[in-house]
């Protein structure tokens, strides 16, 4: 399917930049660009476009899904030029795939008097064009040219798009004599199974950040203990790294580091006395080493998602410049005391951990990130519990609403860690990877047909039509009516606001104080009644 948009009565061929700027207020963008993501080369149709154009893609994204994608496009378009027949065959493709989703979607398309898509018409074979020969292109040739341009820059971008070990080999054998203008390579960005290829770079010792992707193919190539200039250092390998690779310990000038899928730290993680981030996110972690606590200089350490983590060593009280401690949808259940002497601490994040009570240092710490419990899990409900969880379940709902609105559903993905009960969790999860309403209705009532507590049923029929109410994109005033509806409790906020607004008040449900509403919690009725 071809696009073409209409200028002063004239149509010419539309390209993705005249159409995504069109489709980006559609309500359901995230169909089109979904099924993109799926089913065509995304990340190659929006090579060598303008930012401005790839943001309303990346604004439609889950932040994860963004990240890769942005890698991606940053590895083609340092691989491939801006015309190459295969960026213009996926945009062909995207322009396509969007055409279809238009025409099934929306009867009434708002810009249908700009844009006319129609049917590509098949050449009739007396018709058809012989195709244009294309030179031969020498990939060593085109590799020499990109590791030239990187050298004037700064940075290299490589990936497994369209070229071998051996090519890239040969194109690094060309500056065997130049290894000064390797030097001056100071970026790199490379996936892990064609780190041997590179090693004359590595023995250059330039290299300053090195970011390393995709499958570990078991073995480091002994050219990466060269990088003694290492200061920035990600390695995020999907497949095969389980231990921690040995040759880091030898970067004594590294300050960042970013590692994911290792089991263990070596003892020997203390001989990186500069290191100032220290970040292990969604790994198989199990343990800290004692020596962490040798690690004088760092400033931040990120251990979240790590589900196998269940306790910090004491050590940790040695890191006096210590700022930040993530410890989010980990398995450690209390904090060390000594964590009293990191006199620098500022920020803790005990997020979707089992971390109830803190001890008396943690007044002093200006930030304590902790979930919000919305729908208890693990005890009975009394009736003024169930008040007090209405409250914060609706003001949540209603500020979630307002943030979908104003900035797009996707933008409440960074909210979903602060929820501690899991179906709130899993609905808001399901509404920023863009399930369908009834699929995802469908889920949460089998979810609450399995629930036998009267209050807890409630609350989650509560926080259902809540989740429904911000997929819809539907204004504040019908959430805060539907949520009012719900339940009849004296003195809710919530029917003050609907009287407000019923009298003309627009903004009525805007700026509702819950917090005065929460009612006090001497004691649990079913200990009364006992």
């Amino acid at each position: 399917m071809e696009c073409f948009i209409v200028e002063e009565g004239v149509e010419r061929k539309a390209e993705l930049e005249d159409i995504l700027p069109l489709i980006s207020d559609m309500g359901y963008q995230l169909v089109i660009l979904r099924e993109a993501y799926n089913s065509i080369n995304l990340p190659c149709g929006l090579a060598h476009m303008a930012d401005e154009i790839k943001e309303i893609v990346y604004r439609n994204m889950s932040s994860q899904v963004r990240a890769g994608i942005e890698k991606d496009v940053k590895t083609i378009e340092s691989s491939c030029k801006k015309g190459s027949h295969w960026i213009q065959d996926e945009r062909a493709k995207l322009i396509s795939l969007i055409g279809e989703n238009v025409n099934r979607l929306y009867e009434q398309f708002e810009y249908q008097d700009r844009l006319v898509w129609k049917e590509e018409k098949p050449i009739e074979n007396e018709q058809k064009k012989e195709p244009t020969k294309k030179e031969p292109t020498n990939p060593i040739e085109e590799l020499t040219k990109k590791i030239e341009e990187a050298c004037d820059s700064g940075k290299l971008y490589l990936s497994t798009y369209g070229m071998s070990k051996d090519d890239l080999q040969n194109a690094f054998a060309k500056f065997q004599d130049k290894k000064n203008e390797l030097r001056k390579i100071r970026t790199l960005s490379a996936y892990a199974d064609i780190l041997p290829a590179l090693a004359l770079l590595f023995e250059a010792g330039g290299i300053e950040e090195l970011e390393i992707n995709g499958e570990f193919a078991g073995t480091w190539p002994e050219s990466l203990e060269k990088c003694q200039t290492l200061i920035w250092l990600s390695i995020d390998v999907w497949k095969g790294l389980t231990e921690f690779p040995l040759w880091i310990l030898n970067m004594i000038s590294l300050r960042y580091l970013f590692i994911s899928s290792v089991k263990t730290l070596p003892d020997s993680i203390c001989n990186l006395k500069n290191l100032a981030v220290l970040s292990f996110i969604g790994s198989s972690l199990e343990k800290l080493p004692d020596s962490i606590g040798n690690l004088i200089s760092l400033r931040e350490l990120t251990l979240s998602f790590n589900e196998k983590l269940t306790s910090l060593p004491d050590s940790i009280g040695n890191l006096k410049n210590l700022v930040s401690l993530n410890l989010c949808g980990t398995g450690v259940e209390k904090l060390p005391d000594t964590l009293a002497n990191c006199t620098s601490l500022e920020c803790i994040d005990v997020r979707r951990t089992n971390i109830g009570s803190f001890p008396d240092f943690a007044s002093s710490i200006k930030t304590i990130k902790q979930s919000i419990e919305l729908i208890p899990e693990r005890r009975s409900l009394s009736y003024l519990t169930f008040c007090n969880c209405y409250y914060t379940l609706a003001e949540t709902i209603i500020r979630l609403a307002t943030k979908a609105i104003r900035e797009g559903f996707l933008s409440i993905e960074e909210d979903i860690d602060d929820f501690s009960d899991s179906f709130f969790r899993t609905g808001i999860r399901f509404v920023v990877d863009g399930t369908d309403e009834g699929i995802l209705r469908e889920l949460l009532t089998i979810k609450i047909e399995h629930e036998h507590d009267f209050y807890r049923k409630k609350l989650m029929e509560i926080a259902m039509e809540g989740i429904l109410h911000i997929q819809s994109g539907h204004n504040i005033s019908e959430v805060g009516i539907r949520l009012a509806s719900m339940v009849d409790i004296k003195n809710n906020p919530l029917d003050a606001a609907c009287a407000k607004y019923f009298s003309g008040d627009q903004k009525a449900f805007y700026n509702i104080d819950f917090k005065a509403a929460l009612l006090p919690e001497e004691e649990r009725e079913e200990i009364r009644f006992i």
